[in-house]
This record gives C-alpha cells, structure tokens and sequence, in this order.
C-alpha cells in the first residue's frame, strides 16, 4: 500500500520533536532525514495549526498544545480513560 508521503514526512517532523528539545529546521532535517526545505515548508503548516510553536529569540521549534489537545480529547473518548477514571479520582481521594 502506498502511503501519503506528506503525511509520512510530518510524522517524521512530529517524532523529530517528540523528545521535547526544541530544534532548528537544519538540526531536525538531519534528525529525520528530510531537505531542509520540505522541513521549513511542513513547519510552517504545522505552526500555522498549532502543531508546533516556534521560540521568537533562538528560532527553533518545538512541539504545539494542539497536539496536546488532540491527543487529550483522544485519550478521553477512550474506553480505558471511562475504565481508568473512576478508579484514579478513587485513589486520589484516599
């Protein structure tokens, strides 16, 4: 099956910065082996979105709080979330 290259590319980006150091467009095409082009271009769509913030003095980036947001109300629909919650505020109140 073949897969939407964009999309395989932002993943890459995504990963590139899941390790919570904020990095440069040269530094995170190196990281995921991307042209520094696509990186500034997807980057740029990402931001846009809130996917990734970018710091105003060093210029480097870092992940979003859409992301957060989406992986949050992602989790909160989950069967485990309604299965884990009650148990958690549970505990938490011994």
């Amino acid at each position: 099956m073949k897969t939407a290259s964009t999309v395989t590319k932002v993943c890459r980006i995504i990963e590139g910065l899941a390790a919570g150091e904020q990095l440069g467009i040269s530094d995170l095409a190196r990281r995921t082996a991307l042209l520094p082009s696509d990186v500034h271009r997807l980057l740029s769509s990402l931001r846009t979105n809130g996917y990734v913030s970018q710091d105003s003095e060093s210029k480097k980036y870092r992940l979003g709080v859409q992301l957060l947001r989406v992986g949050l109300e992602t989790c909160q629909r989950s069967q485990l979330y309604a299965l884990a919650h009650p148990i958690v505020v549970e505990l938490s109140q011994e």
